[in-house]
């Protein structure tokens, strides 16, 4: 970490990724992600800049104003080179994950307020898992995400299989409550998803559950750009309030609550909210 990023570090150089484009994309990446790390006042800036620069490495004379077009531009040479990716923006940064393998499966997974089936799409032999194993270092990394019509798991953040909380509940309760809310909810923003997907994971959680409490406890932000950090005060302060009203007093970190009692409460919670946004989307009636 102090080589990647401490005082003396220097902008990254990409190693060969035995492709010329996947190692020139990869390289321009990088280097966003080292600089916006770096600088986070200055992300903005440094994304703009490479915008300039996958325009250019895509031939074009002048910026490409378009993320949208640059991006399936850089996708579909990715995939004709028999790479797989995912681009876009994994808040707050500019996203890039590349791999080679994917496998799809069919899973019933139940959530606090019912049961969904989803098509889960497991990803290995990665090139890259994005800026988030970047800036740990490639110790871990976001464990995947959801669309409209499936979920996607990062094979290598779940190291241990997919008998254990570690996916059941991160990986499928989490996305699978992203997935439902997608449908159900189209207008949340990223930190209300995070917020409802993590009451679900507490509510699917077991061994996993005094972990969690304390990730959340620890790791908590007020900055709405990200996503994770301000949902996890918000779960916290909500899980407090909730407990306070059934007359159970905890510590901070919420560790010394029944476990039991715990998932009900963020069960509650959850359902609280869904509540809440139904009436305020029938008092705002139809939209024109």
């Amino acid at each position: 970490m102090l080589r990647r990023f401490g005082n003396q570090a220097v902008a990254p150089v990409w190693r060969d990724a035995g492709d010329p484009f996947v190692s020139d994309v990869l390289s321009l990446y990088q280097n966003y992600w080292w600089h916006a790390l770096m600088s986070p006042p200055e992300r903005d800036s440094h994304g703009r800049q490479l915008q300039r620069d996958l325009s250019e490495l895509l031939g074009e004379q002048t910026t490409i104003e378009d993320w949208d077009a640059i991006e399936s531009r850089v996708a579909a040479k990715l995939r004709e080179r028999g790479y797989y990716s995912q681009l876009g923006v994994t808040p707050p940064l500019r996203e890039l994950m590349i791999w080679r393998k994917q496998e799809s499966s069919l899973h019933q997974v139940a959530l606090p307020e019912g049961s969904h089936p989803v098509q889960l799409e497991l990803l290995n032999d990665f090139v890259t898992r994005g800026w988030s194993a970047y800036a740990r270092c490639d110790r871990s990394s976001n464990g995947g995400w959801a669309t409209p019509d499936r979920l996607y798991a990062v094979g290598p953040a779940f190291s241990e299989g997919m008998d254990n909380d570690a996916f059941r509940a991160s990986l499928l309760g989490h996305e699978t409550q992203h997935f439902a809310d997608l449908k159900r909810h189209p207008n949340l923003t990223p930190w209300e998803l995070e917020y409802r997907a993590k009451l679900a994971e507490l509510w699917l959680s077991r061994d996993s559950l005094a972990r969690l409490l304390w990730k959340f406890h620890r790791d908590q932000g007020d900055d709405e750009q990200v996503p994770h950090l301000f949902a996890n005060k918000r779960v916290m302060h909500a899980l407090h309030a909730q407990l306070s009203a059934e007359g159970v007093t905890a510590e901070s970190d919420l560790r010394d609550v029944s476990p039991d009692i715990l998932r009900a409460a963020a069960r509650e919670v959850l359902i609280q909210d869904t509540r809440a946004r139904e009436a305020a989307a029938s008092l705002a009636g139809p939209s024109r």
